[in-house]
């Protein structure tokens, strides 16, 4: 290897341990190897005679023991297991066809089995077969009883039996118990609002729903009419048209009435700019008079109706 194993040694002991003549799994370590990125990469022999480049840092923590020949001695086998997992039978591409404990056929790769990367069909990651919520009351509903395979679900997700307290019985989700999205059966987006006050807004009629969401027609104490979900209503996120919004941010706005930016004098704000702050009327010394967004006049972009600049480029 001449000069190039001298130089690349050299490089490679400033930086890190030497690893030549180091075991690690059947791989014996030859010499240091050209470094792709920080870390440095040996040259290994293994047992089985083939040659490959590996990170130091893989080869200390063990991720690499052999040049993948040991993956590929292990053996799978019919009625094998692999954690919850029994091998049924195999499939082309290295592929095996699975029985897990809790009844669900799956498809798993051979390498996900031998390196234990897969030991279910999902249902020991999501949890789903152990947690219990039999006799909780999620809202309107009170669970009775886990309805059918927990992993029959296309979601991973148990799904339970559960009575409202209208009397209806359903059958839900777990997750979407949990996370509080089932509360009733449907009879609470069915209960009559008309009448009712929810900040702001009094509710005036029923309106078109929207998939499964009741919706209403509410009228604002600013005058406006609004077409509201009826769990926005009840949760309290919408309590009006928007106003009550666009008022609080008319009191944190900044009053710019009189002060002077470069030749420009600030009258009062004018409307909103969509989406882009508070607009100002503004009389420049020249006679002029400009609308300019109060965030380029207090920064400096703005101080004149563009007088100035036809000035200069004159000159």
């Amino acid at each position: 290897m001449g000069d190039w194993y001298r130089s690349v040694k050299e490089r490679a002991s400033q930086r890190t341990i030497d690893e030549v003549g180091n075991r690690y799994g059947m791989l014996t370590v030859l010499a240091p190897a050209p470094s792709l990125g920080r870390g440095a990469r040996w040259l290994c022999q293994c047992d089985c005679g083939n040659t490959i480049t590996v990170e130091g840092g893989r080869l200390r923590q063990g991720s690499n023991r052999s040049c993948g020949c040991m993956r590929k001695l292990v053996s799978v086998i019919p009625g094998q297991r692999f954690g919850r997992l029994t091998v049924l039978r195999e499939l082309p591409g290295q592929r095996f066809e699975c029985k897990c404990d809790c009844g669900r056929i799956t498809t798993v790769a051979k390498s996900s089995l031998t390196r234990g990367a897969t030991r279910s069909c999902g249902c020991l990651r999501n949890g789903a077969h152990t947690r219990d919520l039999a006799g909780q009351r999620f809202g309107m509903l009170t669970v009775l009883r886990l309805a059918g395979n927990p992993c029959t679900s296309s979601s991973g997700s148990a799904q339970w039996l559960c009575r409202c307290d209208c009397g209806s019985e359903i059958v839900t989700l777990a997750r979407n118990l949990v996370s509080g999205d089932t509360r009733s059966c449907g009879c609470l987006s069915k209960i009559d609002e008309t009448g009712r006050r929810y900040g702001m807004l009094t509710v005036i009629g029923s309106a078109p729903s929207k998939g499964n969401n009741a919706m209403w027609f509410c009228k604002c104490d600013c005058g406006n009419t609004i077409t509201v979900n009826a769990g926005n209503l009840r949760s309290g996120r919408t309590k009006s048209c928007g106003c009550f919004r666009k008022a609080k941010g008319a009191t944190r706005m900044m009053d710019l009435t009189g002060n002077r930016y470069g030749m420009l004098t600030a009258l009062y704000p004018a409307a909103s700019k969509k989406g882009r702050g508070v607009m100002w009327f503004c009389k420049c010394d020249c006679g002029n008079t400009t609308m300019v967004l109060a965030s380029k006049l207090r920064i400096g972009h703005c101080k004149s109706c563009g007088c100035l600049r036809k000035k200069e480029i004159k000159e």
